[in-house]
């Protein structure tokens, strides 16, 4: 499948916020709206009808509200989680875990003047490539085991350039 790929979920707002869900006091409830959720988000992927991905991917939740609201974006990490879980379910993604999904973040767009309301898509994008190495002189942790003080107890070294001080 050729990257990105873009999704229109069926959401003008998110539905869910990582504020509601810290409020909730009723967790049937909440599981029942999770799996509202789920389902709807599986039948938008349905209606996009994408190809299955099967490279790294970072997985963007877009949101353009219809106003200038003050809104977190990390609010929307809730809904995010329930979108790349349909991702999985209906096989678009072959697991939600770092290996294949190594990042995954919400965007909050500006609103559109003269459009009345929000919307709400996902865009699966090429991964940036992982930095494997820190840059040379960077400070680190570095655990070590003490064999005076026997196998159990580690000690942590600091370390610059790759070489204990």
């Amino acid at each position: 499948m050729t990257l990105p790929v873009e999704i229109v979920l069926p959401w003008k707002t998110p539905p869910t916020t990582a504020n509601q869900a810290l409020r909730s006091t009723k967790p049937k409830a909440r599981a029942l709206k999770v799996e509202q959720l789920l389902t709807e988000a599986m039948w938008a992927i349905t209606a996009a009808r994408p190809a299955p991905v099967h490279e790294r991917v970072l997985v963007v939740l877009h949101f353009r509200p219809a106003n200038n609201q003050q809104r977190d974006a990390d609010g929307m990490f809730p809904l995010l989680k329930v979108v790349q879980d349909a991702l999985v379910k209906k096989a678009i993604l072959p697991g939600d875990h770092f290996k294949v999904a190594p990042a995954a973040t919400c965007w909050i767009h500006d609103p559109v003047k003269g459009v009345r309301d929000g919307c709400m898509w996902v865009e699966l994008a090429p991964a940036p490539a992982a930095r494997e190495s820190f840059p040379d002189g960077v400070v680190r942790p570095v655990h070590t085991t003490n064999q005076e003080a026997g196998p159990s107890t580690s000690t942590s070294t600091r370390t610059t350039e790759g070489t204990p001080q």
